[in-house]
């Protein structure tokens, strides 16, 4: 980790009933994963879940194909209709994270790419 990183973390807990958790289900995380400029590209690891799950025959609808959602989770790409789903039947609070670093910074943190992102992600907010 870089010595004077200025990784910078904005988290918001939205309680069961609040009107700030329907809105991370009808908004925000729609607003996350089609917004102008963001990366939908296909990461490595989401082509290769991609290949495991064709080979399986689990795949049948174009909304699922890598590169349709800037949204990821531990193991790859999480679809929009995926996420709403899980997050309406969620009983509990749901917290939502901004993580926010200094470009020059990046390079430091071994954030270059989209891939880089997602892996630190994984491997500190686990």
């Amino acid at each position: 980790m870089a010595s004077r990183s200025s990784l910078v973390v904005n988290a918001r807990v939205h309680l069961s009933g609040s009107r700030g958790r329907s809105a991370v289900i009808t908004n925000n995380v729609e607003y996350v994963a089609t917004r102008e400029g963001a990366d939908k590209s296909a990461t490595v690891d989401d082509l290769k879940r991609y290949e495991l799950a064709e080979r399986m025959g689990l795949i049948g609808y174009c909304a699922e194909r890598p590169g349709s959602t800037a949204l990821f989770d531990q193991n790859g790409a999480v679809q929009l209709r995926t996420a709403r789903k899980e997050l309406e039947k969620a009983d509990g609070a749901i917290a939502t994270v901004v993580l926010s670093v200094r470009r020059d910074e990046a390079c430091e943190l071994d954030l270059a790419c989209k891939e880089d992102w997602q892996r630190f992600c994984r491997r500190n907010l686990a």
